[in-house]
């Protein structure tokens, strides 16, 4: 991964993540958003994870914003205080470049470092290439919720990939 860097996101970056996010909403079904943010709203989501501890993860290189990986809330129970969703997005720039396993290789490991037991990451289906990549990553498909949204014109449906940490004693099937 020559010249790419990756180092934690500040405010200061949003404008550049937002660039590489807005894409997604207006010509793709990967995120659920109808218009992309504001900047202002995009830089409060971004103040409110690192406010809550959650690491967002940046990759640039000289100076431009490649990409970004970030971990939230799965739920808002307090049983779910061990399981985070984890996203990542690219820049077209970036693609097939590995920045997005070096986001979430360092993304997970900081999770793990944090307590996390499970990380789940939402991919709209179809989207193979999401699906490839978090199966590499470790994901396996723990659920599908038909027309569970509606998004680009059409209803469409979720696939919940998990990844289970393995460093406490876990009955799942998916750990066995």
């Amino acid at each position: 991964m020559p010249g790419i860097t990756l180092r934690m996101a500040r405010p200061e970056d949003a404008g550049g993540m937002l660039a590489v996010y807005a894409p997604y909403v207006e010509h793709s079904t990967a995120s659920w958003e109808y218009e992309a943010p504001s900047l202002a709203e995009f830089s409060g989501r971004l103040r409110e994870h690192l406010d809550t501890g959650f690491p967002w993860l940046l990759a640039e290189e000289d100076g431009a914003v490649l990409g970004y990986a970030y971990a939230g809330r799965f739920a808002a129970r307090r049983g779910y205080d061990w399981d985070a969703e984890v996203t990542v997005y690219l820049s077209a720039a970036a693609h097939r470049r590995h920045a997005a396993t070096a986001l979430y290789t360092a993304l997970l490991a900081l999770l793990r470092r944090q307590g996390y037991v499970n990380c789940f990451a939402l991919i709209t289906h179809p989207n193979p290439a999401s699906a490839a990549f978090h199966e590499r990553m470790g994901f396996a498909e723990a659920a599908r919720l038909p027309h569970a949204g509606y998004t680009a014109g059409g209803w469409v449906f979720p696939i919940i990939s998990s990844r289970c940490s393995r460093f406490l004693p876990c009955p799942c099937r998916l750990c066995r």
